[in-house]
């Protein structure tokens, strides 16, 4: 029943009794959802479109690096601009001597001869991570001392190095090193297949090679004596194109075996010493001077580096088949020298090939 209107002139008392009576109805209306007609509001929402980008980003960097000895399973991203190592998450990393890398912009492999295993990783985007993928199995050939460096041409192709089992060098050093091709587009990379033999311009160990846009190897190696040279190849014909001596990178008086890694940045070839881990810029075009750009990076002599094939080792020498050796000059805060090195190795330069 509907409350009446309220009369004028009531009491105090029966004016707060209508008052509480009309809000009970009200409360009354509201749970039945009755008493009368009733206003209904519809709001319609205007739709709003939301545009989600995601940005696939390229590494940072171009070059990897790791410790063969004091940390094999660390594996980082090298920033040439500021000599900085950021480590890079890795799954079922290997671990095993002699432990060398290899890279595209989309793969990472790590191979030990060791082990007879090349085990392979995608390459997220940045920031990198190694995701595994699979183990590929190398065939071992008898006769011949493997090597663990690599290099990557394409996804499907890693070259390395045999060298001849032979004792016409002291302690056993090969007296010819071949380079090697793994098919790498099924799991068994078999016994592989010879590319060319390196001959005598090499007559030890590579200890660094790169593989360019241009389709140039560029490899360092170890002559007896130790003396480091830098080599420049066309592939896969194997034409000898430059030949330079890096005597000027050996830190006199320290004794030991000298190792240069090649790598590239920002369209420039830069090399990496082993004993102290400095690093130097050289020049493209003769005379191919060395520039030191970082003295002593406080890192381990064991510590490798490794350049990614494709779009990140876009550079390559201009070639002169010559004996050659380099001009030196320092950048260091103390001292600024400028040496030039009288003719080192061997003066008639040829190239070997010989099917295996």
């Amino acid at each position: 029943m509907a409350i009446p209107s309220r009369q004028i002139g009531g009491s105090t008392t029966t004016n707060l009794l209508w008052q509480i009576s009309k809000q009970l109805e009200e409360l009354i209306c509201v749970r039945s959802g009755g008493c009368g007609s009733t206003t209904t509001t519809t709001s319609t929402a205007i739709p709003i479109t939301t545009t989600t980008t995601t940005t696939f980003l390229t590494r940072e960097y171009c070059v990897w690096s790791t410790d063969l000895y004091t940390d094999p399973i660390e594996t980082s991203e090298y920033d040439v601009a500021t000599n900085t190592l950021t480590a890079v998450p890795i799954d079922n990393d290997i671990v095993a001597p002699q432990l060398f890398i290899a890279s595209t912009s989309t793969k990472l492999w790590k191979y030990s001869a060791g082990i007879d295993t090349i085990r392979e990783w995608w390459i997220s985007s940045y920031p990198a991570s190694l995701t595994f993928n699979r183990d590929i199995l190398v065939t071992p050939l008898l006769n011949y001392i493997r090597n663990s460096d690599i290099v990557a041409v394409d996804n499907n192709t890693i070259l390395t190095t045999l060298n001849a089992s032979s004792l016409a060098f002291p302690s056993g050093i090969p007296y010819e090193v071949y380079l090697w091709k793994y098919d790498i587009s099924t799991t068994s990379a078999g016994v592989g297949s010879s590319v060319f033999a390196f001959g005598s311009a090499v007559e030890n160990y590579v200890f660094s090679m790169m593989f360019t846009t241009d389709s140039k190897l560029i490899c360092t190696t170890n002559r007896p004596g130790t003396i480091p040279y830098l080599l420049q190849y066309s592939y896969p014909d194997g034409a000898l194109e430059l030949e330079l001596s890096l005597a000027s990178l050996l830190p006199w008086g320290s004794g030991g075996f000298t190792g240069v890694h090649i790598i590239t940045y920002a369209h420039e070839i830069y090399l990496v010493r082993t004993t102290d881990n400095t690093l130097f810029k050289i020049e493209l075009n003769a005379p191919y001077t060395i520039t030191e750009v970082t003295a002593d990076l406080g890192w381990n002599s064991s510590r490798v580096f490794s350049s990614s094939t494709g779009e990140c080792n876009d550079v390559s020498f201009t070639a002169q088949i010559t004996t050659t050796t380099s001009s030196t000059s320092s950048t260091s805060s103390t001292t600024t020298t400028s040496t030039t090195l009288a003719p080192t190795g061997f003066n008639t330069i040829y190239t070997h090939f010989e099917a295996l």
